[in-house]
Protein backbone atom coordinates (compact mmCIF):
# COMPACT_ATOMS: atom_id res chain seq x y z
CA UNK A 1 0.00 0.00 0.00
CA UNK A 2 1.62 3.28 -0.81
CA UNK A 3 1.52 6.45 0.89
CA UNK A 4 -0.76 8.26 -1.94
CA UNK A 5 -3.35 5.49 -1.38
CA UNK A 6 -3.15 5.65 2.46
CA UNK A 7 -6.37 7.51 4.51
CA UNK A 8 -5.91 8.24 7.93
CA UNK A 9 -8.75 8.16 10.88
CA UNK A 10 -9.96 11.41 10.17
CA UNK A 11 -10.61 10.92 6.15
CA UNK A 12 -7.89 13.12 4.43
CA UNK A 13 -5.25 11.33 2.32
CA UNK A 14 -1.66 11.35 3.74
CA UNK A 15 -0.51 13.84 1.03
CA UNK A 16 -3.53 15.79 1.27
CA UNK A 17 -3.19 16.76 4.93
CA UNK A 18 -0.16 18.92 3.50
CA UNK A 19 -2.16 21.27 1.46
CA UNK A 20 -4.95 22.37 3.90
CA UNK A 21 -4.69 25.78 5.08
CA UNK A 22 -3.84 26.63 8.77
CA UNK A 23 -6.79 27.42 10.90
CA UNK A 24 -4.71 30.06 12.59
CA UNK A 25 -4.31 31.78 8.76
CA UNK A 26 -8.60 32.15 8.45
CA UNK A 27 -8.59 29.29 6.68
CA UNK A 28 -11.33 26.31 7.56
CA UNK A 29 -10.17 23.18 8.55
CA UNK A 30 -11.62 21.49 5.98
CA UNK A 31 -10.17 23.51 3.01
CA UNK A 32 -14.00 24.43 1.73
CA UNK A 33 -13.99 27.60 2.70
CA UNK A 34 -11.16 30.16 1.41
CA UNK A 35 -9.44 32.84 3.56
CA UNK A 36 -10.55 36.48 3.20
CA UNK A 37 -8.82 38.30 0.46
CA UNK A 38 -8.75 41.76 1.74
CA UNK A 39 -7.33 42.71 5.11
CA UNK A 40 -9.28 45.71 7.09
CA UNK A 41 -8.59 49.00 5.76
CA UNK A 42 -6.12 51.46 8.32
CA UNK A 43 -7.95 54.11 6.42
CA UNK A 44 -11.32 53.29 8.74
CA UNK A 45 -9.91 54.16 11.76
CA UNK A 46 -10.56 57.95 11.85
CA UNK A 47 -11.11 58.87 15.54
CA UNK A 48 -13.21 61.18 16.73
CA UNK A 49 -16.14 58.44 17.22
CA UNK A 50 -16.49 57.96 13.69
CA UNK A 51 -18.34 55.31 12.05
CA UNK A 52 -19.37 54.60 8.32
CA UNK A 53 -22.47 52.87 7.46
CA UNK A 54 -23.29 52.85 3.72
CA UNK A 55 -21.12 55.96 3.09
CA UNK A 56 -22.44 57.79 5.98
CA UNK A 57 -20.43 58.79 8.94
CA UNK A 58 -22.02 58.26 12.20
CA UNK A 59 -20.89 59.67 16.24
CA UNK A 60 -20.77 56.62 18.29
CA UNK A 61 -19.45 56.72 22.01
CA UNK A 62 -19.73 54.47 24.41
CA UNK A 63 -21.83 55.89 27.27
CA UNK A 64 -19.88 56.31 31.10
CA UNK A 65 -20.20 53.26 33.31
CA UNK A 66 -21.82 55.95 35.88
CA UNK A 67 -24.45 56.68 33.62
CA UNK A 68 -25.36 52.96 31.97
CA UNK A 69 -25.43 51.97 35.70
CA UNK A 70 -28.52 53.80 35.79
CA UNK A 71 -30.14 52.87 32.88
CA UNK A 72 -28.49 54.57 30.03
CA UNK A 73 -28.17 52.27 26.46
CA UNK A 74 -24.47 51.32 25.94
CA UNK A 75 -23.81 52.99 23.27
CA UNK A 76 -24.61 56.65 21.39
CA UNK A 77 -24.83 56.71 18.06
CA UNK A 78 -26.05 59.39 15.82
CA UNK A 79 -25.97 60.39 11.88
CA UNK A 80 -23.67 62.74 10.55
CA UNK A 81 -25.57 63.15 7.60
CA UNK A 82 -22.81 63.38 5.55
CA UNK A 83 -19.97 61.31 3.51
CA UNK A 84 -17.24 63.84 3.41
CA UNK A 85 -14.53 63.10 6.34
CA UNK A 86 -13.59 66.62 6.70
CA UNK A 87 -17.20 67.64 7.48
CA UNK A 88 -17.88 64.26 9.67
CA UNK A 89 -14.80 65.48 11.60
CA UNK A 90 -16.29 68.92 12.43
CA UNK A 91 -19.54 67.43 13.16
CA UNK A 92 -18.35 64.93 15.51
CA UNK A 93 -16.43 67.41 17.40
CA UNK A 94 -18.71 69.68 17.70
CA UNK A 95 -21.22 66.25 19.10
CA UNK A 96 -18.58 65.45 21.63
CA UNK A 97 -18.11 69.16 23.28
CA UNK A 98 -21.99 68.95 23.46
CA UNK A 99 -22.11 65.51 24.78
CA UNK A 100 -19.47 65.49 27.25
CA UNK A 101 -20.60 68.70 28.88
CA UNK A 102 -24.10 67.09 29.00
CA UNK A 103 -22.53 63.76 31.04
CA UNK A 104 -21.26 66.66 33.40
CA UNK A 105 -24.43 68.34 33.88
CA UNK A 106 -26.52 64.85 34.38
CA UNK A 107 -23.74 63.15 36.82
CA UNK A 108 -23.78 66.32 39.12
CA UNK A 109 -27.89 65.85 38.89
CA UNK A 110 -27.95 62.75 39.95
CA UNK A 111 -25.13 63.02 42.27
CA UNK A 112 -28.16 65.78 44.67
CA UNK A 113 -30.96 63.21 43.89
CA UNK A 114 -30.93 60.02 42.40
CA UNK A 115 -33.81 59.30 40.04
CA UNK A 116 -35.39 56.56 37.83
CA UNK A 117 -34.20 54.77 34.60
CA UNK A 118 -36.92 56.68 32.45
CA UNK A 119 -35.66 59.56 34.00
CA UNK A 120 -32.28 58.92 33.11
CA UNK A 121 -33.30 58.03 29.58
CA UNK A 122 -34.77 61.20 29.00
CA UNK A 123 -32.03 63.34 30.63
CA UNK A 124 -30.08 61.46 27.79
CA UNK A 125 -32.74 62.26 24.86
CA UNK A 126 -32.49 65.84 25.68
CA UNK A 127 -28.60 66.00 25.93
CA UNK A 128 -28.45 64.73 22.28
CA UNK A 129 -31.21 66.75 21.13
CA UNK A 130 -29.66 69.81 22.16
CA UNK A 131 -26.44 69.08 20.68
CA UNK A 132 -27.63 68.11 17.28
CA UNK A 133 -29.55 71.20 17.84
CA UNK A 134 -26.20 73.02 18.36
CA UNK A 135 -24.57 71.04 15.16
CA UNK A 136 -26.84 72.03 13.37
CA UNK A 137 -27.36 75.71 13.77
CA UNK A 138 -23.55 75.93 13.41
CA UNK A 139 -23.82 74.23 9.76
CA UNK A 140 -26.29 76.50 8.94
CA UNK A 141 -24.70 79.43 10.19
CA UNK A 142 -21.72 78.68 8.00
CA UNK A 143 -23.93 78.15 5.03
CA UNK A 144 -25.34 81.67 5.41
CA UNK A 145 -21.78 82.80 5.80
CA UNK A 146 -20.44 81.67 2.97
CA UNK A 147 -23.32 82.29 0.77
CA UNK A 148 -22.78 85.90 1.85
CA UNK A 149 -18.97 86.05 1.05
CA UNK A 150 -19.81 84.58 -2.48
CA UNK A 151 -22.16 87.26 -3.60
Amino acid sequence: MSSKNCILTNGIAADQAVSLPSPRRGGSQTGSHRARCRTREPSRKWGLHLVRRNGIFYFRRRWPKKIRCLGAPAFLSVSLRTHLLAEAVKRSADLLSAVEAGEKHVLEELQDSPVGEARVQAMLKEIVRRAVAGMIARQEREVVARFRTSC
